[in-house]
């Protein structure tokens, strides 16, 4: 048990919603049938019997597939709706950011937003003009002051919202989806915060599809599935648990190869197939001698995905998967072979200038319609992440403006070929 104070205390709460089953063209046709007691509803369980603790300076991730209540909680747990059954009890003060747009006023400019959405959240108009310029400057929207809130992007939005609901620091920070929408350079500002935040003892409950910030931001994580809890504890035990769920799992015992997916991996030719009920690993074989030649085995990989990463640009590679069992040391039930070009990848190089960033060249790559630059940080467990996409076979360098005073030893750079229909692979 921890001896830290409990944040949020969720017990056995149940949210319900009410479907009507019937069309209701107009309001005196509504009040007739309210008033004859002849409105039928159907009843929907949105979350069902919930019930965890969060501990101060915790980080929860809450993960699931659309649909499995996960907004819906964390609208119960910041008092916008009311659960049907159970007790949720806060100790300290929220800052939730649920939706884009919520607590602002569309008709109005950013600058009068600020004080609304400040005002909303129980600040003072004195202590948001003390903030004012640092909400501006973290939200980068100096030139759009005046502008009404309804012409700004999704992005712009949630930089603004972001700005205001983190000016102070909130004893439980409410996170529900908000990085989806902005850009790479936002995303790394918004979770440097939170984490400065986290240090300083904030309680964060965050929400997201992308499992890799899930495991970067939280400690703990709950899986939610059609309303109730499957599984809550340890953030990697959990994603592990939930990704290997979301791989489909097929009768038959006999893996079967899909096309290349590399739009998240950028070290290699990505492999994937269905998740065989009962493996307890798979191998994985390769030919470099055409489909019907001979196929060698090169690794056991525990997941129904594995990275190839001993290519060669142009050269074209066959796979197969068997399903591996370990008691027995045998190999069996070997997909069909898939066949994979790995396709040509430029050569860069990047220097460093101070005041102006990391500049990044490469050469031209014949038959690419246009280029992508990824990054990644050297330190932990991070995925690549792109961070600018170059249009057309014209134009073969690209500045990294984001650190222009030090020198970004701590980031590793590539780039990638874009084809009409996929990526290249790279060189790093």
């Amino acid at each position: 048990m921890s001896d830290k104070r409990i944040m949020v205390d969720v017990e056995h709460v149940t949210i319900r919603f009410n479907l009507a089953v019937q069309k209701l063209d107009n309001l005196k046709e509504y009040f007739i049938k309210f008033f004859k007691r002849e409105l039928m509803f159907q009843e929907f369980l949105a979350v069902k019997d919930v019930s965890f603790q969060i501990h101060q300076g915790e980080a929860w991730g809450i993960v699931g597939t659309n649909g499995s209540g996960k907004s819906t909680l964390l609208k119960a747990i910041s008092g916008i709706i009311k659960p049907h059954k159970g007790v949720i009890s806060l100790n300290g003060s929220v800052a939730p950011l649920i939706e884009l747009g919520a607590g602002f006023d569309l008709e109005c400019t950013a600058r009068e937003n600020i004080f609304l959405n400040g005002c909303v959240l129980g600040h003072s108009k004195r202590f948001m003009e003390e903030n004012f310029d640092e909400i501006v400057a973290f939200a980068e929207i100096e030139e759009f002051l005046d502008s009404p809130v309804k012409n700004f992007s999704s992005g712009m939005r949630a930089r603004l919202g972001f700005a205001i609901a983190t000016i102070v620091k909130p004893d439980i920070l409410i996170v529900d989806e908000v990085l989806a929408v902005g850009d790479y350079k936002f995303q790394q500002k918004c979770t440097q915060r939170m984490k400065e935040l986290l240090s300083h003892g904030t309680t964060l409950l965050f929400v997201s599809h992308s499992i890799q910030q899930v495991r970067n931001l939280c400690d703990h994580a709950i899986w939610l599935d059609k309303g109730s809890v499957r599984m809550l504890g340890e953030v990697d035990a959990v994603c592990d648990a939930y990704m290997s769920e979301q791989t489909p799992t097929t009768e038959n015992h006999q893996p079967i190869l899909k096309p290349q997916k590399i739009a998240n991996d950028v070290s290699g030719i990505f492999l994937c197939w269905n998740n065989v009920k009962g493996a307890q690993k798979y191998g994985l074989w390769r030919s470099e001698t055409g489909k019907n030649g001979t196929y060698k085995w090169f690794t056991n990989p525990s997941m129904p995905y594995f990275t190839d990463t001993k290519v060669e640009s142009g050269k074209t590679y066959f796979y197969k998967v068997s399903v591996f069992n370990i008691d027995q040391n045998k190999h069996s039930a070997k997909s069909e072979a898939l066949g994979i070009k790995h396709l040509s990848a430029p050569n860069f190089s990047t220097k460093f200038s101070k005041g102006s960033g990391v500049h990044i060249g490469w050469n031209k790559v014949q038959g690419a319609s246009g280029y992508a630059i990824y990054r990644k940080q050297l330190s932990g467990n991070n995925d690549w992440a792109r961070v600018a996409i170059i249009d057309g076979n014209s134009t073969f360098n690209w500045v990294d403006t984001s650190e222009k005073e030090t020198d970004c030893s701590s980031y590793r750079y590539t780039v990638r070929a874009r084809y009409k229909n996929t990526l290249s692979g790279c060189r790093i």
